[in-house]
């Protein structure tokens, strides 16, 4: 089915005139109606879901092609019942995709200026060209080195009422939080935080949304750093209008991943921004940076421990997260083996690991109330030690695994000859452990959150 909705798409878009000819805003609305399209099965108006791997589809398509254009509202797939009985499937793009339609962006291909130009290539409308792409200077807007409270400005061309503001800044050698900490002014008023606070900082992996304690209306949006020996680099800056939380999904409307570097799929969500996931699909760690740290961005773990942290006013936010290793950990066999003599099942697994530490400053003293999260998961075991033992290299067989023999050294040191089974997930591990153990409990009980 998804290959259908996929080919009628590609050409729904190839019939259509290249983007480069179309106007900046025109430009950014056809984007973000190709941004979320959703697949609706039943008759028309019927709930529809997201479907990231058709969105992502739709940007492959894009990038190959060139070519994008006045969007389809809708179309028929198939006409026949689909395999739940009656209904009939259709695709849909845009405004017609369910009730939320997500706000355009307001600053793509508007004029901008900045206080000061480093090179020639690297001026103010760099980070208003829809280039969601960090990873060059040459893509990003950038002042001279050493400036004192250096400026960039967009102009919108007319009031809106402005809600939040997405910031892109470079996304290599730790030089995109150069920015923090910054402000975000609208028209003449600040955007603040609920604290009050003027001050924002932005999250690594150098992307975030910044919503304002309350709406403000302007024509301009500018990002000031205050301070001497500053440097303002942005790869992008969008504006938005506040969405319509009436018809907003927590699940279905959430960012869909790969339009921000870094940034995977939330799960569920407070919003449609990428740093507004609040759960992250199965693999991924929510790296928290708000929000009671409830808020965040969907990371995929890597074999570093890595370490973030983000202040918002008198709240700080320090995020720990990457691949732990648990060796030669023992849990209880499943009830099946314990009856044929094997009380146990060695392994060495793979975590992921999220920890979280809260701090918020008491009013009125240096003193800070800190609060600690923490989450584990096992990506895998990369081994499980059979120890030559005949029946449980039978229950092994059985889950579709293959054991090898292969000389090894345990955990502590102790050699042994053994049938080894390499990357098993864990829910085949599930098979050989105990019913009341989850395989989960490999990481909880070694892996160091410290």
């Amino acid at each position: 089915m998804l290959q259908a909705m996929e080919e009628k798409l590609s050409e729904a878009l190839s019939r259509q005139k290249a983007v480069a000819s179309l106007s900046g805003e025109l430009k950014q609305r056809i984007l973000d109606e190709i941004e979320h399209p959703k697949i609706c099965v039943g008759p028309k108006g019927a709930e529809c879901q997201a479907k990231p791997g058709l969105r992502s589809a739709a940007h492959k398509l894009h990038k190959e092609e060139g070519s994008l254009g006045e969007v389809a509202k809708a179309k028929k797939v198939n006409e026949g019942p689909n395999p739940a009985g009656e209904a009939t499937t259709l695709l849909q793009f845009g405004a017609n995709a369910g009730a939320f339609r997500h706000p355009p962006n307001l600053a793509v291909g508007k004029p901008a200026k900045q206080s000061t130009t480093y090179e020639t290539d690297k001026a103010a409308d760099k980070a208003v060209d829809g280039m969601r792409s960090n990873q060059e200077t040459s893509q990003c807007s950038h002042t001279n080195i050493g400036d004192a409270s250096p400026w960039w400005t967009v102009e919108l061309g007319k009031d809106h009422k402005i809600s939040s503001v997405r910031i892109m800044t470079i996304g290599y050698s730790g030089d995109g939080v150069r920015i923090n900490p910054f402000r975000i002014k609208i028209g003449n008023s600040y955007c603040t935080q609920t604290s009050g606070s003027r001050d924002w900082q932005l999250p690594p992996p150098e992307t975030g949304d910044f919503t304002c304690s309350q709406p403000l209306v302007g024509s301009s949006v500018t990002i000031e750093v205050v301070g001497s020996n500053r440097i303002l680099q942005l790869c992008e800056v969008e504006v938005y209008q506040a969405f319509d939380s009436a018809t907003f999904d927590g699940e279905t409307d959430c960012y869909a991943g790969s339009t921000y570097p870094d940034m995977m799929p939330c799960q569920q969500c407070s919003g449609p921004g990428p740093t507004q996931c609040t759960a992250c699909q199965t693999g991924q760690l929510l790296v928290p940076w708000r929000a009671n740290m409830t808020e965040g961005s969907c990371r995929t773990p890597k074999k570093e421990m890595q370490v973030h942290e983000v202040k918002n006013g008198h709240e700080s936010t320090l995020a720990k997260f990457g691949i732990q290793k648990a060796l030669g950990v023992t849990l209880p066999a499943s009830t099946h083996l314990q009856q044929r003599g094997v009380q146990t099942l060695q392994m060495d697994a793979v975590c992921n690991v999220q920890k979280a530490v809260l701090c918020k400053q008491l009013n009125g003293t240096s003193n800070a109330n800190c609060t600690v999260s923490a989450t584990v998961s096992m990506a895998k075991a990369s081994k499980v030690y059979l120890e030559l033992n005949h029946e449980l290299f039978k229950v092994a067989k059985s889950l579709g695994l293959n054991p090898n023999p292969q000389p090894e050294v345990t955990a502590k040191g102790l050699p042994m000859a053994a049938w080894i089974v390499s990357n098993v997930k864990p829910d085949t591990l599930s098979g050989l452990l105990h019913s009341s153990v989850k395989p989960a409990e490999a990481c909880t009980t070694t892996a160091q959150l410290s």
